[in-house]
C-alpha cells in the first residue's frame, strides 16, 4: 500500500477530553489545535451535534484528511538543491522521519546530508521527542530533544530538555562570500520548566487568563578552538551559560487562519497581551558573571476582514559593575491582510517593521550585517551602530486550488 492512514488511537490520545466528560469549548479548540500541530493532516474537524432525544448530551465527531503518508522532498535555492524523502505518519503512528541530500554550490562546502526523526505524544504523555542530524564537508552535528508544551488551557506543567553537539571547520556567513576559518567543537545543553496557574481560580474554564512562571538553564561549552574570537570579532567563541527565572502573564487565547506562512496548514497567533518579567545571572568567559533582567510584551489584534497585527516590545540589559551595560530597547510589528481574491487567485499581504535602539553586543565586538539580522542577500562584517530599523513588505499570491507560491518582496 502506497498510502498509510493514521490509526484511530493516535487520534484519540491527542483529544483533550474524553467520553462523559462536561462539554468545555476550549478543550475541544485545543484538541483541534493539537492535530494540526500534528502536521500530519491537510484538514481537521471537530463537529458536535446533538441527538433529537436526548439534551443533556452531544456527539462529538473527529474528522481528519491525511496527507500522503510519505511524499519526496526537493529543495532548490541560489546556494544549494537537494532531494529527498518524508515520511509523515510511520506506520500510522505519530511518527516522522525526513532524510535528504544534495549539492551545495561552494567548492570549499560541496554537500548536505540531512536526517531529522520525530515521535509525537509518547504514550499519551503529550510528550515529544525528536532529533537531527546533519552532515557537510565544513559541518557537522547531532541534536536531540524532548518536550512538553502546554498543549491545553488546562495543562499545568510544561518543560524541554534540549542537547547538542557540532563540529565545525568553517563558518560561511552568506552564500556570497568566503568561508572563516572556525575549527570548533562545542557542546550545547539547555533545560526549560514552566508552571501555569489560572487567574481565577473559581472559573479557570471560562477564565483563560494564566499566570506563568518559569527557569530556564543553559550552557554551551567549547571543547576545541584556536581562539576566544576571531581577528574582527564577527565570530566569537566563549564558554557561557546563564540561569533565567521568569513570571509573566498569558492570555490563552489565538487567531486562526489557514495559507498564511505554510500553504495548506493552520496558523495560529496569539491575541491579546502578554508579558513577561526575565532575570537571572549570566556567565561569559570573558565578561564575568553579570545581572540579565528584561522586560517582554506582546500584543494580538485581529481586525475582521481586514488582517492580524501582532506587536512586541523587549527593554532590558545587563547590570554589570553598578551600571546596565547592553541596555535596548526592541519595538517589532508583523502585520498580514486578509486574503483577497483576484480571479482565480488569492493575494494576501504582509508588513513587517523592526527597530532596535542600543548596542546590543559587549564593547569590542562587531554588528555582522547579513541575513540573519534583515538585510536580505548582504553581508559585511565591521558595521558598528546603536539604533537600527528594518521595513519589508511582501505580496504573497498564489493560485487556486494551492499549489505554490510567488513572492515579490520589497526591504529597506
Amino acid at each position: 500500500r502506497l498510502q498509510i492512514s493514521t490509526r484511530e488511537w493516535v487520534i484519540r490520545d491527542m483529544l483533550i477530553f474524553k467520553t462523559g466528560d462536561s462539554l468545555v469549548p476550549v478543550s475541544i479548540a485545543d484538541s483541534e489545535r493539537d492535530l494540526w500541530d500534528m502536521l500530519a493532516f491537510k484538514d481537521v474537524r471537530i463537529v458536535i451535534t446533538q441527538p433529537p432525544d436526548d439534551s443533556t448530551v452531544v456527539n462529538i465527531m473527529v474528522l481528519v484528511r491525511d496527507r500522503f503518508s510519505w511524499s519526496p522532498y526537493f529543495t532548490v535555492a541560489p546556494d544549494m538543491a537537494s532531494v529527498g524523502l518524508e515520511l509523515t505518519n510511520l506506520g500510522g503512528t505519530p511518527q516522522s522521519l525526513l532524510i535528504f541530500a544534495g549539492p551545495v554550490y561552494r567548492a570549499d562546502n560541496p554537500y548536505i546530508l540531512c536526517t531529522a526523526y520525530s515521535y509525537n505524544n509518547i504514550a499519551n504523555s503529550h510528550i515529544n521527542a525528536a532529533a537531527t542530524f546533519i552532515y557537510e564537508n565544513l559541518n557537522k552535528g547531532l541534536s536531540a530533544s524532548i518536550t512538553r508544551g502546554f498543549y491545553s488551557a488546562f495543562s499545568k506543567w510544561a518543560f524541554a530538555v534540549r542537547d547538542s553537539f557540532y563540529k565545525q571547520d568553517a563558518y560561511v556567513p552568506s552564500p556570497y562570500v568566503a568561508a572563516i576559518n572556525s575549527k570548533i567543537e562545542y557542546n550545547v545543553q539547555d533545560i526549560w520548566v514552566a508552571h501555569s496557574i489560572p487567574f481565577d481560580p473559581e472559573h479557570e474554564k471560562r477564565d483563560l487568563r494564566r499566570w506563568v512562571f518559569a527557569f530556564r538553564y543553559a550552557q554551551e561549552i567549547f571543547f576545541r578552538r584556536d581562539s576566544l574570537h576571531n581577528a574582527d570579532y564577527s565570530l566569537y567563541w566563549p564558554n557561557n551559560w546563564f540561569a533565567l527565572a521568569a513570571m509573566g502573564f498569558s492570555n490563552w487565547d489565538y487567531y486562526l487562519n489557514k495559507d498564511i506562512y505554510s500553504l495548506g496548514e493552520a496558523e495560529y497567533f496569539s491575541k491579546g497581551l502578554n508579558f513577561a518579567l526575565l532575570f537571572g545571572p549570566q556567565h561569559q568567559e570573558d565578561l564575568g558573571t553579570r545581572l540579565y533582567t528584561v522586560l517582554r510584551l506582546n500584543h494580538g489584534i485581529n481586525f475582521r476582514n481586514v488582517g492580524f497585527w501582532f506587536s512586541q516590545l523587549s527593554y532590558g540589559g545587563y547590570l554589570g559593575t553598578g551600571n546596565f551595560q547592553q541596555l535596548t530597547l526592541g519595538i517589532q510589528n508583523n502585520v498580514f491582510s486578509s486574503p483577497e481574491r483576484l480571479g482565480k487567485c488569492v493575494v494576501r499581504h504582509f508588513v513587517n517593521t523592526n527597530l532596535i535602539l542600543g548596542f546590543f553586543l559587549p564593547p569590542g565586538q562587531e554588528i555582522i550585517v547579513n541575513d540573519n539580522n534583515g538585510i536580505r542577500g548582504f553581508y559585511y562584517n565591521t558595521i558598528r551602530g546603536n539604533r537600527s530599523f528594518c521595513f519589508s513588505y511582501q505580496l504573497n499570491f498564489y493560485p487556486l486550488p494551492t499549489l505554490l507560491t510567488f513572492t515579490t518582496c520589497f526591504f529597506a
